[in-house]
C-alpha cells in the first residue's frame, strides 16, 4: 500500500476530501470507485517515487463502475453540479469530474455523454484490475491505477483529444519516466536487464519498452488490437513524439521523444510480449 496518511500536499488532501464524500456513495451501490487522471499521477510520484509532479491540479478526477446511466445518476443525485455537463461537479468547493465505466459502455468500449460526445473507455476497466491501494489523510483508503494502466488511459486520451490537446502527451511522457525511476528502475535492472542491454544501456527507453509490455499485458484480445492501433502507424509515433515536446521545459528533444514512443510501441506489439 501507497503511504500518504500524513502528507500535507495539496493534492492529497483534496483527494482525501474527496474521496470522504464519493465513496460512501460508492459503498451505496456496491461498486468500484478509482482516483485517475492527475489525482493518480500526483499520489503515485509522491507516494512511489518521492517526487512532486512538475503540473499539479485544482480539481480531482475519478472513475466510477456503474450498471446503467440511471445508476450514475442516482450515485451522483447528492452532488452538487458545475455547470451544464454531465460529469462536472463541486464538492466542499473542489471541481469533480466523474467518468461512469463499466457494463454502460457499447461494444467498442465508448460512452456516450448527454450532449452528444462520445468517449472512450477503454483502460478504466484494466485499472480497476489492476490498482493500488493508497492511504491518505484522516483515515481515507483508495485506489489508484497502476503505473501502467496510468499509461493506457493516458494513450487513449491522447489519442481522443489530440486535435484540441497536446497535454495528454506531455503527461505520458512523465509517467513513462516513471518506469526507469526509483524502485522502478531497481527492479528493470534486477528482473529486465536483458531489456536494458537491448537498448544499448539506455534505461529510459528500456523503462518505455517495459511499460509498453505492462500495458498490453492489461489487454484481452479484442482491446489489444484497438489500443495497438493507436500507435500502429508511424505518423501517429511522430505526432505524438512532436506534442511530448510541446512544453517551454522540453524544447530541442523530438529525436528523444521519437525513440521513446517507438519502444513503447515496440513494447506493446504482438512481437515483443
Amino acid at each position: 500500500m501507497i503511504s500518504l496518511s500524513d502528507s500535507t500536499d495539496p493534492d492529497v488532501v483534496l483527494a482525501a476530501h474527496v474521496m470522504r464524500v464519493v465513496q460512501p456513495l460508492a459503498v451505496a451501490l456496491d461498486t468500484p470507485v478509482l482516483l485517475v487522471g492527475a489525482t493518480a499521477r500526483t499520489v503515485f510520484s509522491i507516494g512511489v517515487l518521492e517526487a512532486v509532479p512538475s503540473r499539479q491540479t485544482k480539481d480531482v478526477d475519478i472513475a466510477i463502475a456503474v450498471d446503467s446511466w440511471a445508476a450514475f445518476a442516482r450515485l451522483t443525485a447528492p452532488l452538487r453540479r458545475q455547470g451544464p455537463q454531465a460529469h462536472r461537479f463541486v464538492i466542499d468547493g473542489i471541481p469533480v469530474d466523474i467518468v461512469p465505466f463499466g457494463p454502460l459502455e457499447t461494444a467498442r468500449r465508448t460512452i456516450t455523454w448527454p450532449d452528444e460526445i462520445e468517449m472512450s473507455v477503454i483502460g478504466f476497466h484494466e485499472a480497476a484490475t489492476d490498482a493500488l491501494h493508497v492511504a491518505l489523510p484522516d483515515g481515507i483508503i483508495a485506489k489508484i491505477p497502476s503505473p501502467a494502466a496510468q499509461c493506457l488511459l493516458k494513450l487513449v486520451a491522447w489519442n481522443d483529444r489530440r486535435d484540441r490537446d497536446t497535454k495528454d502527451a506531455v503527461d505520458l511522457r512523465t509517467m513513462l519516466s516513471w518506469f526507469s525511476s526509483g524502485p522502478l528502475l531497481q527492479f528493470l535492472y534486477s528482473e529486465h536487464f536483458p531489456l536494458v542491454e537491448a537498448h544499448d544501456f539506455d534505461p529510459v527507453l528500456a523503462g518505455a519498452e517495459h511499460a509498453g509490455r505492462m500495458v498490453r499485458s492489461l489487454l484481452n484480445p479484442e482491446t489489444a488490437p484497438i489500443v495497438s492501433s493507436i500507435l500502429a502507424d508511424s505518423s501517429a509515433r511522430r505526432l505524438l513524439a512532436q506534442d511530448m515536446g510541446r512544453s517551454l521545459f522540453d524544447t530541442g528533444r523530438h529525436d528523444h521523444h521519437v525513440a521513446l514512443i517507438d519502444a513503447f510501441h515496440q513494447g506493446m506489439s504482438v512481437e515483443s510480449t
